[in-house]
């Protein structure tokens, strides 16, 4: 697997598309991946060519994970609005992928399907102020974005 490591989007991410198997992240799309210490601000959503609301799967960090030996997402955050049918404010299919401490401030459950373990909602203060974050480097990863 790569390593996509300190990476963070600001913009906004859409689309519209003529069908519905898309999936779109404020990092990265469809992976096999290993994401360690990101965060997205950007909103990640579209809607398919007949209005309907799309992609398929959007998550703050991954559109869609798969488990692999050596993937997973680490350490990341999420403060950015995600609209798809399968929305996660870090991931939106998870699909067995490893997560280990995340956080999302957006009003998406953590992991749009699958289990939420390991993804942790906190309000935007708690975020700025670094409450709740035992696991995390606050200094490394959430930089002066949110402070």
């Amino acid at each position: 697997s790569a390593t996509i490591k300190k990476s963070y989007n600001t913009g906004n991410i859409g689309a519209s598309m003529d069908r519905q198997s898309v999936c779109m992240g404020g990092i990265i799309g469809f992976y096999p991946y290993l994401v360690e210490d990101c965060y997205n601000t950007g909103k990640i959503g579209g809607t398919t060519l007949d209005g309907e609301m799309g992609p398929f799967n959007a998550g703050g960090i991954a559109g869609h994970g798969e488990p692999t030996t050596d993937s997973a997402i680490k350490r990341c955050y999420n403060i950015g609005e995600i609209s798809a049918q399968t929305a996660g404010g870090i991931i939106g299919y998870r699909y067995g992928m490893n997560i280990y401490n995340c956080y999302y401030t957006t009003a998406n459950k953590g992991v749009g399907d699958g289990s939420q373990s390991n993804t942790y909602y906190l309000t935007t203060q708690q975020l700025r102020n670094a409450s709740g974050l035992s696991t995390f480097d606050f200094n490394s990863v959430i930089g002066l974005l949110v402070k």
